[in-house]
């Protein structure tokens, strides 16, 4: 196969627009994260601080889809830079591994989203744990066994 400059060049925008979703992502879950430790200083309940874990692993979990993110941006251009010198050789290497970090922040999304999904589950919980039993109780006892397997797996 052979790398042209346009090649690399393709990823730039996908690049870009999956930094700007990510940083969103990152913006909407550190203002939780301060109303959450705001909830939990005055109260200390154990949800919120369970929230409070759940959001921080997240948090962390996005920082390094936006780190895999910019770095295959970067190998990218130095994939460009490459085939401008007529390195062809060292080209394919670059351009394997800006696509491969490209993988790895897509794989990170799809955790992310999983632990999301985790988080709903602990605040759906705890909202209705706090209602009287009735038509919602199935949803409940549903949502707690969910969240005690996972939390006894240690995920």
């Amino acid at each position: 196969m052979r790398l042209t400059i346009e090649t690399p060049a393709l990823l730039f925008a996908p690049i870009a627009f999956l930094v700007l979703a990510y940083t969103n992502r990152y913006s909407a879950l550190t203002r939780l994260a301060r109303e959450l430790l705001r909830e939990y200083a005055t109260d200390q309940e154990e949800h919120v601080f369970e929230q409070i874990l759940l959001v921080r692993r997240r948090v962390n979990v996005i920082r390094s889809m936006l780190t895999l993110a910019a770095l295959a941006m970067s190998f990218s251009v130095f994939t460009i830079l490459a085939l401008y010198e007529d390195w062809d050789g060292v080209a394919k290497v670059l351009f394997t591994v800006a696509l491969a970090m490209l993988t790895l922040s897509y794989v990170l999304a799809i955790v992310e989203i999983r632990q999301s999904t985790r988080a709903l589950d602990v605040q759906m919980l705890n909202t209705l744990e706090a209602l009287p039993p009735g038509p919602l109780e199935k949803l409940q006892n549903d949502l707690r066994a969910s969240w005690l397997g996972r939390k006894s797996a240690g995920r």
